[in-house]
């Protein structure tokens, strides 16, 4: 019996598709991997680059970034209160793994108007792919990623000074 990794190793689809993982898992998280990865897809799916587009990615990667910060800050400025958000952050992360149609229309609701991590990913991608993101809201729903951003901003600064105010300092 010959070992599975002899008879996928020169298996081109299995090279290639190892490298597509190898570059998700190692690198993406990196800016410039990032960038490589996303015009790559992007040439992949048929996305035409016009003018409008480029300002639209950039518009949409600033408010997704600060989404996302928010978000971290957010939910890391509980731990004012709890003492421990790890387990907030992970349970989050993982929902921002699939896409929004997966789970049930509460989910997605909380996704989408709670706590809006479907503005970083999922809603940017069915705009710039021109996909319905089977949901009532407009198509171009990810323009609106940079005023979600502002606005989560907005509230992670506001329950972090809250949780400043009431730290007990362990020193002195």
């Amino acid at each position: 019996m010959t070992a599975f990794w002899v008879t996928d190793l020169w298996d081109v689809s299995t090279v290639k598709n190892s490298l597509v993982f190898a570059l998700s898992g190692r690198l993406v998280p990196t800016w410039s991997a990032s960038c490589i990865y996303f015009l790559y897809r992007a040439r992949l799916s048929g996305f035409v680059w016009t003018p409008l587009h480029v300002a639209e990615v950039l518009l949409v990667v600033a408010g997704g970034t600060l989404i996302y910060w928010s978000y971290l800050t957010l939910i890391s400025s509980i731990a004012f209160w709890t003492m421990r958000s790890q387990p907030l952050v992970d349970a989050s992360m993982e929902l921002m793994v699939r896409p929004l149609t997966v789970y049930p229309w509460h989910l997605q609701a909380l996704l989408t108007f709670v706590l809006p991590l479907g503005f970083i990913g999922f809603y940017p991608a069915c705009d710039f792919l021109g996909q319905s993101a089977n949901t009532s809201l407009p198509l171009d729903v990810a323009l609106w990623t940079p005023a979600v951003g502002a606005a989560m901003l907005v509230l992670a600064l506001t329950v972090f000074a809250a949780g400043l105010r009431r730290c007990e300092s362990a020193g002195s």
